[in-house]
């Protein structure tokens, strides 16, 4: 009965849905339910540029919270499955969160200096699906990811799904990596620098797997497909080489945000 009247407490006023999530002695954590994720939206309407951006922003200031405190969301993905909205009145959202924060580890914790497989395969950075060291710019990685996803709408260029490979194939994986080369590559000669052996041998069968009449690099993308400032902006986030991503606070200050 106590812990019911500290729920009532804590709720009095309040006129957003929440659900309790865990209760744990005298402690109750609580979860601000939202309308939906934005993954849904986008697969009901492609958004607008006007919303791609209030939701992008909103996300990355998140994620600049959590890459300032010296950790990484990417275990779970910055995906649009896990940005949710609220519907606006006068505006299609009015509230963005970025959720599943179950899998957040520090910068320094044995998952991201061993290189630990996290996430889903076709949002990995390359640097994930190669085993080696990640940190903050993966999630850097994982957000230009969305922000193609919702560019595209129902198409996503890095799922090897498209081109008839199967989720529980064993070669799925190597499938994303050789995506990653396809419309990024080549590979920088920088990444020798923080690859072994064995991965930049990885490295080189996946291009030599492309054929060259089969890459479309960002910068042969045409402006009918992509506006080429949006073009120029994810080619500054998916950039091949963890070292060359800007930081969420780059991001921020990037011109991008003012251009139509």
């Amino acid at each position: 009965m106590s812990s019911l009247l500290r729920i009532g407490q804590i709720l009095k006023g309040k006129t957003n849905i929440y659900i309790i999530t865990k209760q744990l002695h005298e402690y109750i954590f609580l979860a601000q339910y939202l309308d939906d994720d934005l993954m849904t939206e986008t697969y009901k309407k492609t958004l607008t540029r006007c919303e791609l951006k209030f939701v992008a922003r909103r996300a990355l200031k998140a994620l600049m919270v959590l890459h300032d405190d010296g950790f990484v969301h990417t275990e779970s993905d910055v995906k649009p499955n896990n940005i949710l909205v609220n519907h606006g009145n006068n505006q299609r959202f009015s509230e963005i969160q970025l959720a599943d924060l179950g899998g957040t580890v520090s910068v320094d914790s044995k998952w991201a200096m061993k290189g630990h497989i996290v996430g889903t395969a076709c949002w990995r950075s390359p640097e994930v699906l190669l085993g080696m060291r990640w940190g903050t710019s993966t999630d850097i990685w994982s957000f230009g990811c969305s922000i193609l996803m919702l560019i595209y709408g129902n198409h996503y260029p890095f799922n090897p799904l498209n081109y008839g490979v199967k989720l529980d194939d064993d070669e799925y994986d190597f499938g994303v990596l050789q995506k990653h080369h396809q419309y990024l590559g080549p590979f920088p000669v920088s990444f020798a620098d923080i690859a072994d052996e064995g991965t930049q041998n990885a490295i080189v069968l996946a291009m030599k797997s492309v054929p060259r009449e089969k890459m479309k690099t960002f910068s042969e993308i045409t402006q009918k497909e992509i506006a080429k400032v949006d073009n120029d902006f994810l080619h500054k986030i998916l950039r091949l080489d963890p070292r060359e991503r800007l930081t969420a606070k780059e991001i921020l200050e990037d011109e991008w945000w003012e251009l139509d």
